[in-house]
């Protein structure tokens, strides 16, 4: 084994700096690449969760049009009984 240096030359330093600088760029360029697939991939599930939420909303508004039919009906017998009991 090598034994330990104490003091840092010029070319150590050199290299010391080129060899961070390159994984400084394979990191970048791999965060890089994450960001991308994760932005995709949140734009597929966006695009779903879309999909879902105006199905979920056309239910409801169905269900808006029976209750409303469903009172009118309530309302208009509960009309008719009374008019026939007066």
């Amino acid at each position: 084994m090598e034994a330990m240096r104490e003091s840092w030359t010029d070319d150590r330093l050199d290299d010391l700096n080129r060899k961070t600088d390159a994984l400084r760029l394979e990191m970048k360029a791999e965060f890089t690449g994450e960001r991308n697939e994760t932005k995709a991939e949140f734009a597929t599930v966006r695009s779903e969760m879309n999909e879902r939420f105006e199905a979920m909303m056309d239910h409801l508004y169905a269900m808006q049009r029976l209750m409303i039919q469903f009172c009118t009906g309530a309302l208009v017998t509960l009309l008719a009984f009374l008019a026939t009991r007066l």
